[in-house]
């Protein structure tokens, strides 16, 4: 024998194998993360477009005809609520653009000086809640920027020796 280093090839074959499983499972992943990004992009584009159309039927009917300033507040309103839906295309809204919002629609309820116009920003508030509403079913509210550990990431032997062995011990 000329070659005096012993291959441990079970051992080799083993770690080979080991690491085709990992990657294969790493590209499954980035894999499935695509496609649920995907996923949730055209859902998020489904919705703004619904959310666009309420708009413009919400404030056609439940704004008051008979009004001098209708088509102006109509306008400052649709982009008003056309903004915020823009904050939902970008898949993230923080609490800070929420609270700044909110002051945008009471420093637009200062300007106003009609009678009927409690009329109105009921019903553009109606549709900023059902905004915020929304937002929070997407789970694209973020009410702290705190990070949150990936459940993957987690080593296993840690979690099984600390935390479930100790469990499942009958002495305990």
């Amino acid at each position: 024998m000329k070659n005096s280093k012993i291959y441990d090839t079970p051992a080799k074959l083993e770690a080979i194998h080991q690491d085709i499983k990992r990657l294969m499972e790493r590209s499954n992943q980035e894999y499935l993360d695509l496609m649920m990004a995907n996923l949730r992009k055209d859902f998020i584009d489904s919705l703004t477009v619904y959310m666009s159309d309420d708009i413009g039927m919400g404030l056609e009917r439940g704004m008051v005809d008979p009004c001098p300033m209708r088509e102006t507040c109509k306008s400052i309103f649709t982009d008003f609520l056309e903004d915020n839906s823009k904050n939902i295309r970008e898949g993230k809204v923080s609490e800070a653009e929420i609270a700044e919002k909110r002051g945008e629609l009471g420093q637009i309820r200062k300007q106003v000086s009609f009678d009927n116009c409690d009329i109105c920003f009921s019903e553009v508030n109606s549709l900023f809640e059902k905004q915020l509403n929304l937002i929070g079913s997407l789970q694209i509210y973020n009410s702290n920027d705190e990070k949150k550990t990936e459940i993957s990431a987690i080593n296993e032997e840690n979690i099984v020796k600390n935390a479930l062995e100790p469990l499942s011990n009958k002495q305990r």
